[in-house]
């Protein structure tokens, strides 16, 4: 869905201003003022009319999603999800930071370097034995405590930088997760009240099923104003984004569920060589690949890159379509079937 089809409907002036400047913020990519403008302008129509607005919820969750990527992105982590192998590879690796903490399964790991209590049992032990040895040699350890404490303080201050350094990424790091929490919850809210509308649609005495043959449109590029399927394309639109979060918060198995879901959507709405259908079946793709709760997760990863494949190649046979994609697609696909062999 886009800025346009939530302005095409009646809102208050103030409420349009908001989604002006929301629009102007997320195009300028500032993605905390969009939110905030969005996040206004839901609450603004809620209080005037008591229900809440999915197409202003939509625009509120994918502004969020786009803040929680931007802020993956300043953190190290990728900022296409489903664009490529590899970013989703990095997303599930370890890797050891140059301020002594490693980042393991999303959490930041610290290793002990401050004092511990049991280190100052032991000096009170050591003073109570130099009472009974001879004045020189209690000098003799006196002088040479002091100089290894100062050789250790420099070490020390050191690890507590290192802490702090560490503490301070793993708050950025919870911020991060919190854009995507949130995003999530606002969008199934969203999918919830489409949902509810769609039933409500089909439950009218005007509605008939079979006056909906599949695809519904005959190309990506026409437009309609049936509300069947215009709710149709927003919820599968709404899950697409779903399915992102997932993937970026490694939930591979919810990311498969919501994905799957898009494909079986998209399939009613659009013609196989849709570039949607395309989008969708790769997306499942990447997602099957690394859901490792399903121990056929492999195959089918393998099966919805080649239905991404075949559809690439029936649009081929209307439009001209970019080689390298092509070539990407396939390379995929035998990296996929090399991966079963090991």
């Amino acid at each position: 869905m886009t800025d346009q089809e939530s302005s095409s409907k009646t809102y208050p002036p103030d409420v349009v201003q908001l989604l002006q400047d929301g629009a102007r913020a997320y195009a300028e990519k500032k993605y905390d003022l969009a939110a905030d403008k969005y996040s206004d302008a839901c609450e603004r129509v809620n209080l005037s009319t008591g229900e809440d607005d999915p197409d202003l919820l939509f625009l509120y969750g994918k502004v969020l999603f786009q803040n929680g990527v931007s802020n993956s992105t300043v953190l190290g982590d990728s900022g296409d999800v489903g664009n490529s192998e590899t970013d989703v590879d990095e997303l599930d690796e370890s890797k050891d930071s140059k301020d002594g903490a490693s980042k393991k399964d999303g959490l930041f790991q610290f290793s002990e370097n401050a004092p511990l209590a049991e280190e100052e049992d032991d000096e009170e032990e050591k003073e109570e034995e130099e009472v009974e040895k001879p004045q020189l040699e209690e000098e003799e350890e006196e002088e040479e405590e002091e100089e290894e404490e100062e050789e250790q303080k420099p070490a020390d201050d050191d690890d507590d930088e290192e802490v702090e350094e560490g503490a301070l990424k793993n708050t950025e790091s919870e911020a991060e997760q919190t854009d995507f929490e949130v995003a999530w919850d606002i969008l199934d809210l969203t999918r919830t009240l489409y949902e509810k509308r769609l039933d409500s649609i089909k439950s009218s005495e005007d509605f008939k099923e079979e006056n909906y043959p599949t695809p519904y449109l005959k190309s990506d590029k026409e437009e309609t104003k049936d509300q069947f399927i215009v709710t149709k394309r927003k919820i599968s639109e709404v899950y697409d984004l779903l399915g992102e979060i997932s993937l970026e918060t490694e939930n591979f198995k919810q990311a498969s569920q919501d994905l799957s879901t898009v494909v079986n959507l998209v399939k009613e709405i659009y013609p196989f060589e849709s570039k949607f259908v395309l989008e969708a079946y790769y997306k499942l793709s990447l997602a099957l690949e690394f859901n490792s709760e399903d121990e056929d997760s492999i195959n089918k990863s393998i099966k919805a890159m080649e239905t991404a494949l075949e559809s690439l190649k029936k649009r081929t046979e209307v439009e001209e379509v970019d080689k390298d994609i092509v070539q990407d697609l396939k390379t995929r696909l035998i990296d996929l079937k090399k991966s079963i062999q090991y």
